[in-house]
């Protein structure tokens, strides 16, 4: 198992409190779009703690590809989430993983 440093930690941190969020989205709507696009969300969140905890996510700061690369999560949950809870927990996951990983 790979050892997870701290910058790392606080991204998964960010990312469970997105994935809590879009489940509890996911719950509460009756809109099946809502609760699609809430499963899809949750999935992806799932996969990049999976690749952060593994030590399989390209790291911006490792120099490995653009310093302004980001996780295209924002522009995706952007199209459903209309603001919100969510969209302020994923623009801090992607904040925290452009300027911090």
């Amino acid at each position: 198992m790979v050892a997870v440093d701290a910058v790392v930690e606080e991204f998964v941190q960010l990312l469970d409190v997105a994935i809590f969020i879009a489940k509890k989205m996911k719950i509460d709507s009756r809109d099946p779009f809502i609760i699609q696009a809430a499963e899809v969300t949750v999935k992806n969140l799932k996969g990049f703690r999976k690749l952060a905890i593994s030590g399989g996510l390209p790291r911006p700061s490792s120099g490995n590809f653009s310093q302004g690369a980001s996780l295209g999560l924002s522009h995706g949950v952007g199209e459903w989430a209309e603001g919100g809870d969510l969209l302020d927990a994923i623009l801090r996951v992607e904040n925290h993983y452009k300027n911090s990983m």
